[in-house]
């Protein structure tokens, strides 16, 4: 309608395939890891027999200080890229395009912006800015070791002072062979890594793992318009979970903001609120164990369908199956194989329950595959973290928000239809408070399928 150039964004790879289906005529621009490298193929000028078969861009000597007569043409990649700076219509990812506002430059300029899962901006363009380094890197890569400080000043300053380290020990390997590529490769991307932390100031916060430090912006108000609009006259944020508080958190404060109704039946869809236990952290072996209890009474009366039961971390899933009576019957995924796990979960019959804290966003269980959804524990976020605590010390409804939004995408993994059918049972009582205190925090077509039972609720009507 705007007859402008128009870029549309989104989160994942299955939803961008999924646009490039409704929109046939968008040109769809991903990440060089989807990209060939025709250089490095058997008869290219870089081929080398060592690689595995099917290397990608990423791998291409482009990274290592070679040159490569198919950066001008010929190149899938760079090839697309180009071409997508001439197409009225373009379809990529957050990541790639913050990557290449950042870097390059860019896509081109557009009238229109279109960001879907705009729920996840705010967290998208933070990450996006922020930089972490290693142990191993600083060891290896840098020849140097990581001091303890939380000043960011103070990485601001040793980042822009290893920058020049890292410049001048790509010059000397550039020359030296391509036994040196992969020396190269590794410190080119620790050297994006320091030019991002060089931009550090007082408003970014540090925090130190077990083996790394990493240096994050506060807000990422100040990147909004530079690297995520770059110019867009008009932009559209879409989302079902998407509050006037998301685009407070990226520092717009001129907006119009719609809300419409679900198109799903609330009959179909209820959100069974039933305070069965309040979790919290050091709860006793008795109080742990009436929460399984009461997850064990909702699945003795729905032995006829999948479950999904969301336990917001590892350790309350390991206790799940260690203690309920249809341990038998369940699925769980650990931190390397979820899409794996989810994926049998899929293809089993019923009975069948999948048991994750990771199944919360970016899967969905349509029809049969997930009739009822329980919800443990509300999915508060990690309040030991730096980044965390400066946020929540700055703006008290962000916790709040944070879990809002994550138990909102909690529940809406089973009921992705109009002719769907999928109740949610929340058993923590934290819920109570939270609708109560931020019910502006929901949206209003969640807010008008909650219910609450002191009673377990009776099944819904098998699909």
């Amino acid at each position: 309608m705007s007859q402008s150039r128009s870029l549309i964004l989104t989160s994942t790879k299955l939803l961008q395939e999924q646009y490039a289906r409704q929109f046939p005529s968008a040109w769809d621009i991903r990440g060089q890891q989807n990209y060939s490298c025709m250089a490095l193929q058997p008869g290219g000028e870089h081929y080398a027999p060592y690689l595995a078969p099917g290397a990608t861009v990423e791998e291409g000597p482009c990274h290592f200080g070679e040159g490569c007569s198919l950066l001008l043409g010929g190149c899938t990649y760079y090839d697309r890229i180009r071409s997508a700076r001439q197409e009225r219509i373009v379809l990529t990812n957050y990541d790639l395009h913050l990557s290449m506002t950042r870097y390059t430059e860019g896509l081109g300029s557009f009238g229109f912006l279109a960001c879907d899962e705009a729920h996840e901006v705010p967290e998208k363009l933070s990450s996006a800015m922020s930089a972490e380094v290693s142990e191993w890197e600083a060891k290896h890569l840098l020849k140097t070791t990581l001091h303890v400080s939380e000043d960011p000043l103070y990485w601001a300053s040793w980042a822009a002072s290893q920058r020049q380290k890292v410049i001048r020990t790509i010059e000397s390997y550039k020359s030296s062979g391509p036994e040196y590529y992969s020396k190269i490769k590794s410190l080119a991307n620790i050297k994006r890594t320091l030019d991002q932390m060089a931009q550090a100031d007082r408003t970014w916060v540090v925090e130190f793992g077990k083996d790394r430090v990493r240096i994050e912006p506060i807000w990422p108000k100040q990147f909004v318009e530079p690297f995520l609009f770059n110019g867009a006259k008009k932009v559209v944020f879409s989302s079902a979970t998407i509050r006037p508080k998301t685009l407070s958190l990226l520092g717009l404060e001129e907006f119009d903001f719609f809300e419409y109704p679900s198109p799903f039946p609330v009959s179909s869809r209820p959100v069974w609120y039933v305070p069965k236990v309040q979790m919290k952290y050091g709860m006793s072996y008795e109080d742990e164990l009436k929460w399984v209890r009461a997850v064990d009474q909702i699945i003795s009366q729905r032995l006829d369908r999948k479950i999904v039961i969301h336990t917001v971390s590892y350790a309350r899933q390991k206790f799940l199956l260690a203690n309920s009576q249809f341990s038998y019957l369940m699925l769980a995924n650990s931190k390397g194989d979820t899409a794996k796990v989810i994926q049998a979960f899929k293809d089993s019959k019923v009975p069948c329950i999948l048991v994750s804290p990771s199944a919360d966003t970016g899967v969905d269980f349509p029809g049969i595959e997930c009739e009822t959804v329980i919800i443990i524990k509300v999915p508060f976020p990690d309040t030991s973290s730096k980044i965390y605590k400066a946020r929540a010390s700055e703006d008290a409804e962000y916790g709040p928000y944070v879990a809002a939004q994550t138990l909102i995408q909690m529940a809406g993994r089973g009921m992705r239809s109009e002719h769907d059918r999928c109740e949610v049972i929340i058993i923590d009582k934290a819920f109570g408070w939270l609708k109560a205190d931020f019910s502006h925090l929901f949206p209003n077509w969640f807010l008008t399928a909650v219910r609450k039972s002191d009673t377990l609720p009776t099944p819904l009507e098998k699909l």
